[in-house]
């Protein structure tokens, strides 16, 4: 049973949220490639990536070297990982 099922948000509060909410626009090419030159020494230098690419970060987690095919240039998005009971 979903316990927010009947949960209702008044019209007043939804239209002072859209307002207040701030626009953040996306990187544009300079700040993905000052992004990808920084990573180039962290840990996460391979897995980051990805997530500009439009991937989640439970397909990321769940990817195994067999989900790569590098001669064809493609990803398999057949596994994800969740983190359960934090």
């Amino acid at each position: 049973m979903n316990v927010a099922a009947n949960l209702h948000i008044p019209r007043k509060a939804r239209k002072t949220e859209r307002k207040a909410k701030e626009v953040v626009p996306p990187w544009d090419v300079a700040e993905v490639q000052q992004f990808v030159e920084a990573m180039q020494s962290d840990r996460l230098d391979a897995p980051l990536p990805l997530s500009l690419m439009g991937l989640r970060p439970a397909g990321v987690c769940g990817m195994r070297w067999e989900d790569i095919d590098l001669e064809n240039e493609t990803l398999l998005i057949a596994n994800t990982r969740t983190m359960m009971g934090i």
